[in-house]
């Protein structure tokens, strides 16, 4: 069973104790996944191994962006199952053209990139807290208690996005911003779930709102979509 990251994501005594080898090792091993099985799946062990490299909360936050990127595993193979085929996926079951006399080659230097398209990228969610990477919504957070913030988004447009990522903004009586990196953009038709990790609201009356944006990583001052605001208050305990 992999350690709690959350027992010592405060205590500079237990963060010199963590082995981000180790705590990998562990989860994956808990997981009950082999490397090798599904490319989209590897994908999220090999940023989750590179994210515990530079953890400073003991895997907190690396253990919420591995949940979220599995889930986007998971819808975007559900998604292929029912969506038609493009046209390069007929071309390729049916096979490139080889180089040879009449023929240019398929691939080589000096072919322009993929076209990619970041206006269809949105959210039609409300952005959350949560207290366990995205899988429940917290509608009254309480203080002290560890909260995630996500939201989801989705690329409705017919070609991937670029690079991007997903920033939340906790304003009011605290200012906190976090990115969401996504890298290698976002598929057509595919959704993915934003998680963050916060931490945890002092034990004060305070008022806050929570916002979530998507931008494109070649314009980053510029929102393409928002998911919905949260406005809320914490109370005492």
């Amino acid at each position: 069973m992999p350690p709690d990251p959350n027992q010592s994501a405060d205590s500079s005594a237990g963060q010199a104790d963590f082995s981000p080898d180790a705590f990998f090792a562990q989860t994956l091993q808990a997981s009950g996944y082999t490397l090798g099985n599904d490319p989209c799946l590897d994908k999220c062990w090999e940023e989750f191994q590179r994210c515990l490299q530079k953890s400073t909360d003991g895997g907190v936050q690396c253990m919420a962006q591995l949940t979220a990127c599995q889930r986007s595993c998971a819808t975007a193979t559900a998604d292929s199952l029912t969506a038609p085929a493009s046209d390069n996926q007929v071309l390729a079951a049916a096979g490139a053209p080889s180089a040879g006399a009449g023929n240019t080659p398929a691939t080589g230097a000096g072919n322009t990139p993929d076209p990619t398209d970041d206006s269809g990228l949105s959210s039609s969610d409300t952005v959350h807290v949560s207290p366990d990477g995205g899988t429940t919504d917290e509608p009254f957070p309480k203080p002290d208690v560890e909260y995630d913030f996500d939201a989801k988004f989705d690329n409705k447009g017919k070609l991937p996005s670029g690079p991007c990522f997903v920033r939340f903004i906790l304003s009011g009586d605290i200012d906190f911003q976090k990115d969401f990196d996504l890298d290698d953009g976002l598929k057509a038709g595919a959704s993915v779930l934003a998680v963050v990790h916060f931490g945890t609201f002092p034990n004060k009356f305070l008022s806050y709102t929570l916002t979530a944006c998507i931008f494109s990583k070649s314009a980053p001052d510029k929102a393409i979509g928002c998911a919905g605001s949260f406005e809320f208050a914490v109370n005492t305990v």
